[in-house]
Formats: structure tokens, sequence, C-alpha cells
């Protein structure tokens, strides 16, 4: 995992542990020292172990959360926050996953793909 999605997932955890977003939040060699030692660990001890869900892409999701969040309602803010702590178990909009990533797929693009998913009927 680069070392720039390693500090967005610590920038995740500590947005979602303080419930506040400090975009100034420096991620110290520590606390990638730590992250690297309690993963490998967790890893050696249980090969069941996953990753957190969106760690390939923490670093861009990181930003864009970051860039958004000023402009969230609260409601917006707390779905976010609950879809962070719980990726694979809380939804998220369409919209705000994409905006968040910088996603601009069309509307075709969007029902083609949640129809081989079996999300809706194309």
């Amino acid at each position: 995992m680069p070392r720039r999605d390693v500090e967005g997932f610590i920038r995740i955890k500590v947005l979602m542990q303080t419930r506040k977003l400090d975009k100034n939040l420096e991620v110290k060699d520590s606390q990638i020292d730590q992250f690297t030692s309690v993963t490998k660990k967790s890893l050696a001890d249980n090969p069941q172990y996953h990753l957190y869900l969106l760690s390939p892409i923490s670093a861009e999701l990181y930003a864009g959360v970051a860039q958004e969040w000023n402009n969230l309602s609260a409601d917006d803010k707390e779905l976010t926050l609950a879809f962070l702590e719980k990726p694979g178990k809380r939804n998220l909009s369409v919209e705000l996953f994409q905006k968040f990533l910088d996603l601009k797929a069309s509307a075709s693009i969007q029902t083609k793909a949640a129809a081989e998913f079996g999300k809706i009927d194309a």
C-alpha cells in the first residue's frame, strides 16, 4: 500500500474518531510505522484479516472529503462519517461518492454498471 494511501487512511481514522476535519493534520512517521506494524501483526495472527475496504483509494477519498467538507450539510457529514466507518455496510449516495472522488460518469455508464451488479433493471 503506497504511503499516501496509508496517510489517507490515518487521516480518515482521525476524522472518524474526532468527527472534525483537520486539513493541516500531519501524519508522522511513527503513525506510519504503527499502522504497518499493526497491519503485519493482524495479517500474521489472522489470515482472514481484511484491510480497510477503502484502503486503495484512501488518499483520494480523504482529499475529496476534505475539499467538500465545509459544503456538506450536517446530514451529509453524518452519512459520510457512517460510510467511512463501515463502508461495506453503510450507503453513501452516488452523488457524494462521485463528488469526493471527482468522478464524472455519464448516466448511461452508471445505469449499465448498476444493472451488471444487479442493483437495477436496465
